[in-house]
């Protein structure tokens, strides 16, 4: 496949792992942008706040190739998600794993559904997608469920106690929090190369 950098985009359908009922996300990204910018549409896409460890798992086994945020406790090498284009691997791949937050372990099925040439507007875009995602630091998959289960009970303790958790967050409010409420024209792309120049003075 031999793609145009200035003017084609990928169409990516992005589904977080092992959610029931499923949370995805369909966006448009330029065939020229880098691991970093995907890493950054993503938490966009899902309304995540960046406050973990990331990486790109391309391939298995033994050949695996990891592509990310640099960290302490890393145990692989991990190539930094700002040098490597995406396109150098959806030539080759349909499929790749993004992993955010190694605690909650957040994996990412990423597909990519289309190469088509782009409009000269603005990008990434969302398009399209279902379900909320979960508020960060829920406990993972396991978590995110009891914390539906319990929202579905309004009248008990746990519920209480949920709805203070997620209103009394320092980071982010989450109340009012529907988990299976969606509006991808509701979705704001921010600056990736911003965001990576932050970062890149405060390491």
């Amino acid at each position: 496949m031999t793609l145009d950098l200035q003017t084609q985009v990928f169409r990516l359908r992005i589904e977080l792992d092992r959610t029931e009922p499923l949370v995805w996300r369909r966006i448009e990204i330029p065939t020229s942008a880098t691991f970093w910018d995907l890493h950054v549409a993503t938490q966009d896409a899902f309304g995540w706040l960046d406050c973990h460890s990331h990486e790109f798992l391309v391939g298995e086994g033994v050949g695996q190739i990891a592509i990310g945020l640099p960290h302490e406790f890393q145990e692989k090498l991990l190539v930094s998600s700002w040098l490597v284009p995406i396109s150098k691997y959806f030539n080759h791949v349909r499929t790749l794993t993004y992993v955010y937050d190694l605690g909650d372990d957040w994996r990412h099925i990423i597909h990519l559904e289309e190469v088509m040439e782009g409009d000269g507007g603005n990008y990434p875009r969302c398009l399209a997608g279902e379900n909320a995602a979960p508020p960060e630091d829920c406990g993972g998959v396991y978590g995110f469920q009891e914390l539906k289960e319990a929202l579905a009970k309004p009248r008990s303790a746990r519920y209480r106690e949920m709805k203070e958790w997620l209103s009394g967050r320092q980071d982010h409010s989450y109340w009012p929090y529907d988990p299976y409420a969606f509006d991808a024209s509701n979705v704001q792309f921010t600056n990736a190369k911003l965001r990576l120049k932050r970062y890149l003075k405060n390491a």
